[in-house]
């Protein structure tokens, strides 16, 4: 195997077991490259091989390699991927069966089809050097460095700390011990290996009594947006299309133009998503993963709204505090927006006009109503 480009569905970030141990965390990461590069269900991979990659102690016995090794399988048959919509609700066991051969010393992993269908989705995706992520030392680097690369084309990446100590298995750290023994080792050891440029973390702090730590905001130089390998279909001559290329291959053929850096390629094809996709992006961008993102624009675009109408509904979201659930809540306002419309439209067409409102009030669609006050009174007495 020499393709180390991994990638998957972002959703993969945050159900990471917390008890991963960092050999354990690589042995993951290559098992998932595995089936990216195969394209199979279903992956044989020798434990020597397992070995080398993830960098297992040659000092250590082949019977304690057998030990971690059975722990590491019991441990990614616990990781479930959760996929729901308005109707259905679905919970995926990721690696339903590992097979362990002690006598031909190898490792045969099968994925759930339909949950390999949901990680290799094609937009929301993180994607990274297999040998990047192994090469780093310390269990917070590695966290670190997949959650940077999930915002590698926007350069922020801003996280509770709540949420960042839970994600890493370190709620019982306090947060100066967590930002002293994590973190800054952590940043210490990304920005001498160079694997992001002007990487930098600022510690947001409450207004409450002590000034508590209440955030991180990592920025970097972001990456350039580029074309999808294995979505886009490549525009060739017939003198080119005769040479196989294959769909997982990074490199460029030698016959092929390069692509000129300033091209960057929608993430949606359909161009009233994009305009969405673009609006949630620059208000959002390294707030909320790109899929998230792709959800408010697909909804946006389900409720005939303008990119003014959704600019506002997540300008009202941003505004409020204490909301942890932004994507629900700007969904939510998008959906009233959509009833507020049909609302006035149902006032023109009945040639009503409508009552003139505050203009946070969301009941602004609605006509006034004229009554009859002598016969309610009359009805009233009799």
């Amino acid at each position: 195997m020499d393709n180390y480009i991994i990638r998957y569905d972002n959703c993969i970030n945050s159900i990471f077991p917390t008890d991963l141990t960092k050999l354990e965390m690589n042995a993951f990461m290559y098992i998932l490259s595995s089936f990216h590069f195969f394209k199979a269900n279903e992956v044989n991979i020798s434990y020597d091989k397992i070995r080398q990659v993830i960098g297992y102690n040659k000092r250590r016995t082949a019977n304690d390699f057998d030990k971690a090794l059975d722990a590491m399988c019991q441990k990614l048959q616990q990781i479930m991927i959760f996929s729901g919509c308005e109707d259905v609700e679905e919970d995926m066991c990721l690696f339903p069966t590992f097979s362990r051969n002690w006598y031909k010393r190898t490792l045969t992993v099968c994925i759930n089809p339909r949950a390999k269908a949901f990680l290799m989705r094609s937009r929301g995706y993180t994607q990274f050097d297999i040998r990047e992520f192994i090469s780093l030392k310390s269990k917070g680097a590695k966290f670190i460095y997949i959650n940077l690369k999930q915002f590698r084309t926007t350069g922020v990446w801003h996280v509770l700390m709540d949420d960042f100590k839970r994600r890493l298995g370190i709620g019982s750290y306090s947060n100066n011990n967590c930002v002293y023994k994590v973190l800054n080792p952590a940043i210490e050891e990304l920005v001498k290996k160079g694997m992001f440029s002007d990487l930098s973390v600022k510690i947001e702090r409450g207004s409450t009594k002590g000034n508590p730590i209440r955030a991180l905001l990592f920025t970097f130089a972001p990456e350039k947006r580029s074309q999808d390998p294995d979505e886009t279909v490549a525009k060739t001559t017939p003198a080119q299309s005769s040479s196989p290329v294959r769909s997982d291959d990074t490199s460029t053929p030698a016959t092929a133009e390069p692509m000129p850096a300033e091209v960057v390629l929608p993430t949606l094809k359909d161009v009233d998503i994009d305009s969405f996709y673009c609006t949630s992006e620059a208000l959002l961008g390294g707030m909320i993963c790109e899929d998230d993102i792709a959800v408010i624009s697909d909804e946006a675009k389900r409720c005939s709204l303008t990119p003014v109408v959704l600019k506002k509904c997540i300008y009202d979201a941003l505004g409020r505090d204490n909301i942890r659930n932004i994507v629900g809540y700007i969904i939510t306002l998008i959906r009233k927006n959509k009833a507020i419309g049909q609302a006035a439209v149902s006032d023109i067409c009945t040639h009503n006009k409508p009552t003139k409102r505050s203009p946070g009030s969301f009941f602004t669609g609605f006509c006034e109503r004229s009554y009859d006050y002598a016969a309610l009174e009359k009805e009233l007495i009799d």
